[in-house]
């Protein structure tokens, strides 16, 4: 009994990888996965995490979509969480975006990482209206 229960699983295993896999990448590229990134991009920019990735110039949406959806959960209760509210007030008024993610942050790491990765791609170039 125990080997029919093992090899069921692996033979579900099988036809259930593809199909988890093709559905991920539906909801990665639809209408609805729009709107979801596009709300959780809102809730990033309303927290002192989305003003902290506009110093550094990255866009919400970008960190939103480049990361798991548990990773900027995480990140916006870190946020809320912070015991350095003040200095991070502090820090966010300076108009110098070239200061770096202050080393009290508790998203240090994720922003940085996110900014390093903003300043690699090329800018689209605007074009001028016809």
């Amino acid at each position: 009994m125990m080997k029919i229960t093992i090899i069921w699983m692996a033979v579900a295993a099988v036809f259930m990888l593809p199909t988890m896999m093709v559905l991920a990448f539906i909801f990665r590229n639809s209408r609805t996965a729009d709107l979801y990134y596009n709300g959780l991009a809102n809730r990033v920019e309303q927290e002192r995490l989305g003003q902290m990735l506009k110093q550094k110039g990255v866009d919400t949406a970008h960190y939103v979509r480049g990361s798991s959806s548990v990773e900027v959960f995480k990140a916006i209760q870190n946020c809320r969480n912070c015991s350095e509210k003040a200095h991070c007030g502090e820090h966010l008024q300076q108009e110098n975006a070239n200061l770096g993610v202050p080393d009290f942050c508790p998203n240090h790491d994720a922003i940085a990482a996110q900014a390093s990765v903003s300043a690699d791609e090329p800018k689209p170039e605007a074009t001028p209206p016809a």
